[in-house]
């Protein structure tokens, strides 16, 4: 399964956007496809950003345990504010 990540926050240093493929049975199986991506390419740094980032489709947040797997989602990263 093929899907692209709308890059948001810190993760546009990436670009817009990024693709993963692999099987996914779940969001957890995409947030690791994004792991490694994040790894293959050299970006360790943002790997514990991920980690502590969430997946939406349109106006919905997914949660790792969610079984469907839009084709296209957002990662939005932490954000702080004051």
């Amino acid at each position: 399964m093929a899907v692209t990540v709308h890059c948001l926050g810190v993760f546009r240093e990436l670009g817009d956007s990024f693709t993963v493929e692999a099987p996914m049975q779940s969001v957890a199986d995409l947030r690791a496809a994004c792991d490694a991506y994040l790894t293959a390419v050299g970006r360790h740094d943002l790997v514990s950003v991920l980690k502590r980032s969430v997946f939406a489709s349109d106006d919905l947040v997914l949660r790792d345990s969610d079984v469907e797997i839009p084709n296209a989602v957002s990662v939005l990263p932490p954000v702080a504010g004051g």
